[in-house]
């Protein structure tokens, strides 16, 4: 069985569903005073340390969607790829 190529911007279309949860998590987190992950809690650490943790959160995931993908086409000619 020949396995499916994987479009070449999908890894970024993968980061949709995590960046949607985090914007959701931190309108709401002030609203019913709770935060599920302590990194983003405010209370504790302050804006900045807040704001700076779910950036590096956030790239690490794009890293890991981007290997992902890359393990995916890993030595396939861009003809392959593109078929």
């Amino acid at each position: 069985m020949r396995a499916r190529r994987i479009p070449e911007r999908s890894w970024l279309t993968w980061l949709a569903v995590p960046l949607v949860y985090g914007v959701y998590t931190l309108i709401r987190g002030p609203i019913v005073d709770w935060y599920p992950y302590p990194f983003i809690d405010p209370r504790g650490q302050g804006y900045v340390s807040m704001t700076i943790s779910p950036v590096v959160v956030f790239v690490g995931m794009a890293l890991m969607s981007f290997g992902v993908y890359w393990a995916g086409t890993r030595g396939r000619s861009r003809e392959e790829v593109a078929a």
